[in-house]
């Protein structure tokens, strides 16, 4: 399941990076996998316009916005 991130300051971060990069992103969303793993994951994930960034709900628990920001990157 996915659902759009509950946290603005991580995800305009995350929005903001992925355009220097040349990737401009649809959104940031959260990524419901913890039922099935506790790996953390991240992921850049679409073509073109669909783009979007997703960040496990395993990572957003263990993780600060730094780290995920460098994991991302």
């Amino acid at each position: 399941r996915l659902g759009p991130l509950r946290r603005p300051e991580l995800s305009d971060r995350l929005v903001r990076m992925a355009e220097r990069a040349g990737a401009p992103v649809l959104g940031v969303y959260e990524w419901a996998i913890s039922g099935h793993t506790r790996k953390a994951n991240a992921a850049l994930a679409g073509i073109g316009r669909s783009r979007r960034i997703l960040l496990s709900d395993t990572m957003l628990d263990a993780y600060s916005d730094d780290e995920i920001e460098v994991v991302l990157a």
